[in-house]
């Protein structure tokens, strides 16, 4: 997917719970709106009837840190699973939280208040007691075409600058820089 710099957001649907094919459909119809390229991992079967826009791709798996890495991605709409919350700090990369369930509310909220890395949340929070996936409960259209006008706005520039910072931090507290390229590769592994 050949993009100027900073014009893709990438969506990574993770491996326990997802959107519905509705909510899908409803992220991609507002992101095309938007004239708003964007790139769907998941590896959910019914997600292949979705209708993508020909500005987006929907893959069933991707290399997300090598992604979130890519010039082109702007940023990223995940449920901040630890992983994909740690991946996001290393690539310097704004999120879009839609957490689920166990420990992507807590992060989602490490992401958006105490971090500044992340303009919104595009659903609703779960339970804090809740352990099991359930679709989340998706905002009204106008909110989410609200939130994602504010990601491509100065807010989520603010939080790319945010999150750009956080990574220099690490970088700079880290005592031998090598030990993030072992971290980068051990987590391209995975």
């Amino acid at each position: 997917m050949a993009n100027r710099k900073d014009s893709v957001l990438y969506i990574a649907l993770g491996t326990s719970g997802a959107f519905t094919v509705e909510q899908c459909q409803k992220i991609f119809t507002i992101l095309k709106d938007l004239g708003k390229p964007c790139l769907i991992a998941s590896a959910a079967s019914e997600l292949k009837e979705l209708r993508v826009p020909k500005n987006s791709k929907l893959v069933a798996w991707s290399p997300q840190l090598e992604v979130l890495a890519h010039p082109s991605v702007k940023g990223f709409l995940t449920h901040a699973g630890w992983n994909s919350t740690l991946e996001a700090v290393l690539a310097g990369k704004a999120t879009i939280c839609a957490p689920l369930f166990a420990e992507q509310l807590f992060n989602s909220k490490l992401l958006t208040y105490e971090w500044k890395g992340s303009v919104a949340w595009i659903t609703d929070p779960p339970a804090t007691s809740q352990l099991e996936p359930r679709p989340p409960v998706m905002k009204k259209d106008e909110e989410v075409k609200k939130i994602f006008l504010t990601f491509y706005g100065a807010e989520g520039e603010a939080a790319a600058a945010q999150m750009k910072k956080l990574r220099e931090q690490i970088l700079d507290k880290m005592k031998n820089k090598d030990e993030l390229a072992a971290l980068r590769n051990a987590l391209l592994r995975d």
